[in-house]
């Protein structure tokens, strides 16, 4: 089972790719920022946003593929 991880997994573009990822199989992580994310995905979720995606959180999770679905925060 390949490993993917999702920033902005609860998002409207992330909520569309996280029901394709769940129909496919894989192992999903991903990333949140304010909404959770629905219960009715088996997925690893990281709290914190993009600023949590370091290469620590990379290396630790050895994803296959990365999708960023999350918009940029302006001040």
């Amino acid at each position: 089972m390949k490993k993917v991880l999702v920033i902005g997994g609860s998002g409207f573009l992330g909520g569309y790719l996280m029901d394709e990822l769940n129909r496919q199989d894989f192992d999903i992580h991903a990333v949140m920022h304010r909404r959770p994310i629905g219960k009715e995905y088996p997925v690893s979720q990281v709290h914190g946003g993009i600023g949590s995606v370091t290469s620590e959180l990379i290396n630790q999770i050895k994803p296959s593929i990365i999708y960023h679905c999350a918009r940029p925060t302006l001040p």
